[in-house]
């Protein structure tokens, strides 16, 4: 009898590796949040519940331990909110990732892959070019959208929605493309 490579399993191993990871539910990220990581944006804590239910849960974890979420209105060359201050307490050795408030206006497509997009650069341990002249923008780009692609690939086929009462507590979100 011939010897069967091990790599010859290995599309089998990576399905049987996919399937014990574990994945959380919007409701289960909603209600464990109660706000705090999205600095009292309801809006931007639905559209990451939501979000995030396709990563696994480890990688949430991560992500709630060390990052916090805002939205700004971009105007005339700058960013104009209706003022917030975040104590240092809270952003203590947090990763900060922004969006623009018209996120809720893209499709729900849209707003999976831009709120992923910039987990991944995170996740990634990407260099901003705030800080470092020397980055290479478009591989630290193209390396996120491929973590993206990876993620939603492995996301679980059907995904809860959140109860209608959170959802109807929110302002309505553009559905479907």
């Amino acid at each position: 009898m011939d010897k069967v490579s091990p790599s010859a399993f290995q599309p089998h191993t990576k399905r049987k590796e996919m399937m014990k990871m574990k994945y959380y539910t919007p409701e289960e990220i909603y209600y464990n949040d109660a706000g705090v990581v999205t600095l009292g944006c309801e809006t931007l804590r639905f559209i990451l519940a939501e979000t995030l239910a396709r990563i696994p849960s480890n990688i949430v974890d991560d992500v709630y331990d060390n990052c916090l979420f805002y939205m700004f209105e971009f105007k005339g060359g700058g960013y104009t909110t209706d003022g917030v201050f975040i104590p240092n307490e809270v952003i203590k050795d947090k990763h900060i990732i922004m969006y623009h408030t018209e996120l809720p206006e893209f499709s729900e497509k849209a707003r999976i892959n831009l709120v992923l997009h910039e987990i991944a650069h995170y996740v990634l341990k990407h260099k901003t070019q705030l800080r470092h002249d020397n980055v290479d923008r478009e591989k630290q780009e193209q390396e996120a959208d491929d973590l993206v692609n990876k993620w939603l690939k492995q996301a679980p086929r059907y995904i809860k929605p959140l109860p209608e009462e959170v959802y109807y507590s929110t302002i309505e979100l553009k559905k479907g493309d």
